[in-house]
Formats: structure tokens, sequence, C-alpha cells
């Protein structure tokens, strides 16, 4: 799909299997499905209004590298209206150490 997408071929139905990947609760498939959705998706689609949900979760994950992920993919897929939807709050949340305060 992302040799496809790299043709310039429109691959909708590759955007449905990335958020599914993203929602998996294996690393490695939310991983993929993370990168799938970077390569793939422009930011204001209408999939990545779907994605904001699965992107709140992972913020709130008690795995690093599943918060890492989800901030990398925030930063590269989100819009401004996206992330004043809520991820936003969280992402500041995240930024501020109790140590260092």
């Amino acid at each position: 799909a992302l040799l496809c997408e790299m043709a310039g071929q429109r691959v909708e139905a590759a955007h449905t299997c990335s958020l599914k990947l993203v929602a998996a609760a294996s690393l490695v498939e939310k991983r993929t499905g993370y990168l799938g959705m970077v390569q793939m998706v422009a930011p204001g689609h209408s999939t990545m209004l779907l994605a904001v949900a699965t992107v709140q979760r992972d913020l709130h994950s008690g795995n690093f590298i599943e918060v890492c992920t989800a901030l990398s993919a925030t930063a590269k897929l989100l819009t401004v209206e996206e992330l004043t939807v809520g991820v936003v709050d969280t992402v500041f949340g995240l930024t501020v150490h109790p140590h260092f305060q």
C-alpha cells in the first residue's frame, strides 16, 4: 500500500487498515499503524478524526514507548483543530515533570 501511495495512487482502504493497526494491543502493530498513518494520511483527513481517540488513549498509557509513538504521530498528523479536541492538555501534562516544578 505504501508503494502504491508513493506512486501517486490513492489507497483509501489502507487508511482503514492503518487505523486498525494503531488500535491494536501489540506494540509492533501499533507502531506499524502509526507509520502507515504518517506516510499515507494527510493532516486534516477524515481518517484522523477517527484516530484522535486512539492517540488520546496511547498518550495516557503506562508504557512510555506507546506514549512516545503517539507523541511522534501527534506532531506529524494532527491539525490545530484536532489538537484542541483534548489532546493538547494531555501533551502539556506530559511535558511537566514533578521534580522540576
